[in-house]
């Protein structure tokens, strides 16, 4: 009887929040004109609400702003003014009270109340349409996506619908794009080149000119998906894929979202769906209503593009459900289960056969025998977990798992340098089997390493030690450029030991001949003052550490400036006991 009294208890609670919910879309002004408002009012009455309580609501919500609209043109009217020029003022008049209120979390947060209240979103679409085929609206979204710096999945999409239909002439009014449009095509062609260095250099520039703005960004990539879809050429083909990937690069560094807006570039469908992910990309987000969506779509007779959940932020939102979600429902456990080994084992543009089913099933199997050994965790389980690393997405939860370890403060609590935790040593054979994770094996490192353990100052300083280690066992797998501009933007984050550590380790383990790059990277973390006080504090390879000063130096071409870095610092280290 209690069981079922807390169940009932739960059940009206739930109604009692869907109730709050429907109440507070339908208090917005004339809700009652709005395309969902049915489903809202039928959401109201499923869930135990007074019918009376909502006609109360509708009636005091209603403004009725259309009317008014249509009373103040007729007014306009009778002053002598043509229907054209009315339309021209109105327009006019909302373009600029938009310009000057817009703010793009409001927006978005309308659009994903809706997107909650309402499982149609043709009224986006038509919205998005109605926009795209408006002169005075596109030059106002474009106008807005220039000047506004917060990410907006209302701007991002309104964009992808105006290039989409090719209406993006209005891109040359604004004097900034039309240059780096002319820039792009110049870079393009020039691009064309035999030497390797000199296709590198314009790749880079190209980067440069093509992420000024994420508008900019976008319209690239809509040039370059155009491009790949009408050239017949494969070199040419191989060479635009190139600047995709080399984009999609430099736009996520200087930080712009670009998941969802790759994702609407590239989706070859145009239904509820589309949208649905790319808020759930947007957001970062994917909540239990939307996995019990894509889990009912992707086991429907008439199945999406799989490649919309193999895209990289799905698979990365389904892996942190899957391995490190918080959430007690087993019906959603099992839905995320079912779409990480559909998205997994299914090949795009390949009939789902038999066997297919038996992969997914035996990929859901794996993923339980994973889970089943976390719990709870023993030396032994961490060691069983290396035998299911073979797939990057498993190694990627195992990852997420790893790191929500590594955030509990007392995880060190009795570290023995000499005995390194199981969970790292899981955490380098991932990095080991897959290339693409070792940024996010060096996340989370990092993150460990910016963590205040609950250990004393000596026992902390060699947990920190240890995992700078780790950090170098990372650099020598190659992963090196990425590990070097870490330790240049947070040096001063770090114990100075710990640079110095690094260093001379580094100074040790490798010689010339190095690349360009390195060295200008290696040089800002090396030449900082307190790191060459540090060095000559410790006194150890005070000669090795010369010479390879030297050696770097010899790199040729380098830019005068890091020659002159280098030689400072040999001078600093330089004394007649430590270096001849």
């Amino acid at each position: 009887m209690d069981e079922n009294d807390n169940t009932t208890h739960t059940a009206d609670e739930n109604c009692d929040v869907m109730q709050l919910e429907a109440l507070k879309i339908l208090s917005a002004p004339d809700a009652i004109l709005e395309a969902s408002v049915l489903e809202t009012i039928q959401l109201f009455i499923k869930n135990k609400g007074n019918p009376s309580k909502l006609v109360v609501q509708l009636a005091d919500s209603y403004h009725g702003f259309p009317q008014m609209a249509q009373l103040i043109c007729a007014w306009l009217e009778t002053t002598g003014m043509s229907v054209e020029e009315i339309e021209e003022y109105l327009i006019s008049f909302t373009t600029s009270w938009i310009k000057e209120r817009f703010d793009a979390k409001i927006v978005d947060a309308a659009i994903s109340q809706r997107r909650k209240a309402s499982k149609n979103l043709s009224w986006l679409k038509t919205l998005m349409d109605n926009i795209a085929t408006c002169r005075h609206w596109r030059y106002m979204i474009y106008g807005l996506s220039e000047t506004v710096q917060s990410e907006t999945f209302f701007l991002d999409l309104a964009v992808k619908t105006m290039v989409e239909k090719e209406l993006y002439n209005p891109f040359i009014q604004f004097l900034r794009i039309a240059l780096v449009q002319h820039r792009f095509t110049l870079s393009f062609v020039i691009t064309h080149s035999d030497s390797q260095t000199d296709q590198e250099r314009m790749i880079d520039h190209l980067c440069t000119i093509g992420t000024v703005s994420k508008v900019v960004y976008m319209y690239t990539q809509a040039l370059l998906h155009c491009l790949v879809s009408e050239l017949n050429d494969d070199i040419a083909i191989k060479v635009i894929k190139q600047f995709v990937e080399a984009l999609q690069e430099k736009a996520s560094s200087m930080g712009h979202s670009i998941q969802d807006v790759m994702f609407l570039l590239t989706a070859t469908t145009s239904g509820e769906e589309v949208n649905r992910i790319a808020t759930m990309l947007h957001s970062n987000q994917i909540t239990m209503a939307d996995v019990d969506y894509l889990y009912r779509l992707y086991t429907s007779d008439e199945i999406p593009p799989v490649s919309y959940l193999q895209t990289k932020g799905m698979l990365e939102l389904l892996a942190r459900e899957v391995f490190v979600g918080m959430t007690l429902n087993e019906q959603h456990a099992l839905q995320c289960s079912y779409l990480l080994a559909f998205a997994t084992c299914v090949a795009e543009d390949q009939p789902i056969t038999p066997t297919t089913h038996d992969n997914i099933t035996a990929t859901r199997e794996t993923i339980d025998a994973i889970l089943s050994l976390t719990q709870p965790l023993t030396k032994s389980s961490w060691l069983q977990l290396m035998n299911y690393i073979d797939l990057p997405v498993i190694g990627y939860g195992m990852l997420l798992f790893i790191d929500r370890e590594l955030s509990d403060l007392s995880c060190f609590l009795n570290f023995v340098p000499a005995s390194p935790p199981p969970m790292i040593i899981l955490l380098e054979k991932i990095a080991e089997k897959h290339i693409s994770l070792r940024s996010h094996t060096m996340r989370v490192l990092t993150d460990a390493l910016h963590r205040k353990y609950s250990l004393d100052a000596m026992a902390l300083s060699a947990v920190h030690r240890f995992l700078m280690s780790r950090l170098l066992y990372l650099f020598s797998l190659g992963f090196v450029i990425p590990i070097l501009k870490y330790l240049e933007e947070r040096q001063d984050d770090l114990d100075t030991s710990l640079i110095v550590f690094f260093i001379l380790e580094i100074v040790d383990s490798i010689s010339s001949p190095f690349s360009t790059e390195f060295v200008e990277h290696f040089s800002n973390v090396f030449c900082r003052s307190r790191t060459l006080s540090g060095i000559k504090v410790k006194g150890e390879r005070l000669s090795e550490c010369c010479s390879f000063l030297r050696e770097m130096s010899e790199t040729e071409q380098l830019l005068p400036a890091v020659v002159s870095k280098l030689e400072n610092a040999l001078s600093t280290l330089k004394s007649p006991s430590s270096c001849t």
